[in-house]
């Protein structure tokens, strides 16, 4: 049994050691490939196109080439990146070969630009039914666009272009806290517009100050015609049939005017055209008088003297009648007094 043991152990030792070697053989190899591509003596060059020095491009196809170290020339020391002496400015020297350099470890290397991408979300969003109605809804909104890729020196970037939202789906659901207070329809919309009377047109009722409603007449009362009022009410607030605004016409009627035709209706004036009067002339003209008038001339004494009074004497040859004169007046008075007296029998 003990010899047993000791054979197993022994085994085991030697199953260690031949596993070793097999561990550490891939990195061995890569030194030793690396080691052969620089006892190789050639290295990896990237090639540009176009005017020398004035844009500059990599070289489409093979792209980089492998050189002989030889053609770096007397200077080359084994430090990359290392100038490359062709006609162009740019080429360089970038490495041993077998090192695994591609074209993307190129100086200026701008990979393919990347197809254009469509897009495509939603969005979800939810308010309160207007006007409230004690339910919420919930709205489900879309839209489209494009990705392109821009370069920006280094890498593509992206560049996102989105259209205008649109409305997917919309859907109500209960919601107490989307209800709206509900306040009394105003009394005015159960008025009645002030009536006209005999000479005086109606009149629109007066507007109140009310809490939560707001009145207005379509336009400011500019006599007999047809008015419009609205009642609005404020946010958060409904009419008990669950609307927001109502209206309603007003008509205003012109006064009624007098008549005389029905003492029984409205209104009613007796007719107070007036009686004309005629005056009858007197039947004999007056006479007509003529006055003649005689001046004297006084003469004055001499200054010192003492002469007899002479004085300036005034007369008249006719008389005026006055029984004709007399006689008109009465005869009008006689004709006002009968006029007067008729009206006051008809009042």
């Amino acid at each position: 049994m003990k010899f047993l043991g000791r054979a197993l152990a022994c085994a085991a030792v030697a199953a260690a050691m031949l596993t070793t070697p097999l561990v550490a053989a891939p990195a061995m190899a890569a030194q030793g490939g690396a080691a052969a591509a620089a006892a190789d003596g050639k290295v990896v060059v990237c090639k540009y196109v176009t005017t020398p020095g004035v844009g500059e491009v990599l070289q489409t196809g093979e792209n980089p080439i492998e050189v002989s170290v030889e053609a770096l020339g007397a200077g080359f020391a084994g430090t990359f990146p290392y100038v490359f002496s062709d006609a162009q400015v740019n080429s360089v020297a970038i490495g041993f070969v077998g090192e695994g350099l591609d074209i993307t470890d190129c100086p200026g290397f701008q990979p393919p630009q990347p197809q254009s991408e469509p897009l495509y979300e939603t969005r979800d969003s939810s308010f309160c039914t207007e006007p409230l109605d004690g339910t919420r809804t919930l709205l489900v909104e879309e839209r489209s666009g494009t990705r392109t890729y821009a370069w920006d020196g280094d890498s593509w970037e992206p560049q996102d272009t989105w259209g205008e939202w649109t409305e997917k789906s919309r859907t109500t659901v209960p919601d107490a806290a989307c209800a709206a207070d509900v306040v009394a329809i105003p009394a005015l919309f159960g008025a009645a517009p002030q009536p006209p009377t005999c000479d005086t047109a109606g009149a629109l009722p007066a507007l109140v100050t009310l809490q939560n409603v707001t009145l207005s007449w379509d336009r400011p009362f500019d006599g007999p015609g047809t008015y419009t009022v609205t009642a609005t009410v404020a946010e958060g607030y409904m009419f008990p049939d669950g609307s927001t605004v109502r209206t309603r016409e007003f008509t205003v009627a012109g006064a009624l005017g007098y008549q005389s035709d029905d003492p029984e209706a409205p209104c009613f004036r007796e007719d107070e055209s007036p009686v004309p009067v005629v005056l009858t002339p007197p039947s004999t003209p007056p006479t007509t008088t003529t006055t003649t008038t005689t001046s004297a001339t006084v003469s004055q004494p001499a200054a010192g003297t003492t002469a007899d009074s002479a004085l300036a004497v005034t007369g008249s040859t006719g008389v005026t009648p006055l029984l004709p004169i007399a006689g008109a007046v009465a005869l009008l008075l006689g004709i006002g007094a009968a006029a007067f007296a008729s009206i006051r029998r008809r009042a």
